[in-house]
């Protein structure tokens, strides 16, 4: 992670979040060594002021739980290791490396690349800053979260999308990240029956 950690500072660690669910998450996780050393060396670490965050073994095993409710998942391959300012989730498969991007906005899932997390920090969210990533737009809306993105909070939508609300900057808002997952789960589950 040394390239990302060149263009994106380090800003802050807290290992406290989600810190009730650490021991079933360390041992589910250990024996993943891709996912355990990134959660081992940098868990908890935010990255600009709450940019991007990376997982504690605990956060990690309760965002698990939480996108396999929402997504309706039933054979769970993947376990999350970070996240963005809008809340949405970063995965790596078990099998392989596979990245997945779960985003509670619009309740889709997208397929990144097959890479290593390393290459993702490295390359992907390096050479991709702006487009998905939104640094820009991050770094314009300082003046909604002010010093620092809590661990537990995300940028979401005043109006949702499922909603009609606009994918736009005047429509985000500081929320409580679980709460906006729930929220965007159920509609997302009133939608799709």
């Amino acid at each position: 992670m040394n390239n990302f950690l060149a263009n994106f500072e380090l800003t802050h660690i807290d290992t406290d979040y989600k810190h009730e669910y650490t021991k079933q998450g360390q041992e589910g996780i250990k024996p993943l060594a891709h996912i355990n050393q990134v959660l081992e060396k940098y868990g908890g670490s935010i990255i600009e002021n709450g940019f991007f965050r990376i997982h504690t073994f605990g956060s990690s095993i309760f965002w698990l739980k939480e996108i396999v409710s929402f997504f309706k998942i039933e054979t769970v391959t993947f376990i999350p290791f970070a996240y963005d300012f809008y809340g949405r989730q970063y995965a790596s498969n078990v099998n392989d490396d596979t990245i997945t991007m779960f985003d509670p906005s619009d309740g889709e899932k997208y397929f990144l690349d097959n890479m290593p997390i390393s290459e993702f920090f490295n390359e992907f969210v390096v050479e991709n800053r702006e487009e998905p990533c939104g640094y820009s737009d991050f770094k314009s809306l300082s003046n909604l979260y002010g010093e620092i993105l809590r661990s537990s909070d995300c940028l979401g939508f005043k109006k949702l999308l499922f909603l009609g609300g606009e994918d736009e900057l005047e429509n985000l808002e500081v929320q409580d990240m679980e709460m906006y997952w729930e929220l965007n789960k159920q509609l997302k589950h009133q939608t799709d029956v």
